[in-house]
């Protein structure tokens, strides 16, 4: 029997961010990813806490994240981006939106995992209600933070 020449088209699975039902099933996809990206740095990074937002503050802030994360990284430090983890859109990862339940189930417990390090605090972290609670936990961790200048944001050495 001759089988057809015809291309086969592969799914992928998709990322457990994109189908999770719980910010626990997150929060495992996120440990396991930081001890296989960062296993040369023993399997733990470094974390960028700042403003977020919601609505128009929204982009710019997560690009200001991942900017932050970029030039720490040109500079050898390992950071853990974990904006892949946060959409703004929460039905579409099938999870309620709750700030509050966000924190509880997955930043702070991905804090207190040991696969985060420290804190790079962001200019005006003060201000957001998520920075604070996870400057807290890192506190009460005795974990390292450094407190990043608007300065910082734009030296070419930082």
């Amino acid at each position: 029997m001759e089988i057809p020449n015809q291309a086969v088209h592969l799914v992928e699975k998709p990322d457990l961010h994109e189908t999770a039902k719980f910010y626990r099933e997150l929060l495992a996809e996120a440990l396991i990813h930081i001890e296989e990206e960062f296993r040369a740095e023993g399997g733990s990074a470094y974390m960028v806490s700042g403003p977020i937002g919601s609505g128009a503050t929204l982009q710019p802030n997560i690009d200001r994240i991942k900017n932050t994360i970029a030039r720490l990284r040109q500079n050898g430090i390992p950071v853990l981006d974990q904006t892949r983890w946060h959409n703004s859109n929460f039905t579409d990862m099938n999870l309620v939106h709750s700030n509050e339940l966000k924190l509880e189930e997955f930043y702070k417990p991905l804090i207190r995992s040991g696969r985060i390090k420290g804190l790079y605090m962001l200019p005006g972290w003060e201000q957001s209600s998520g920075a604070t609670v996870e400057h807290a936990e890192a506190t009460r961790l005795n974990l390292p933070i450094k407190y990043l200048e608007a300065s910082d944001l734009t030296d070419p050495e930082y």
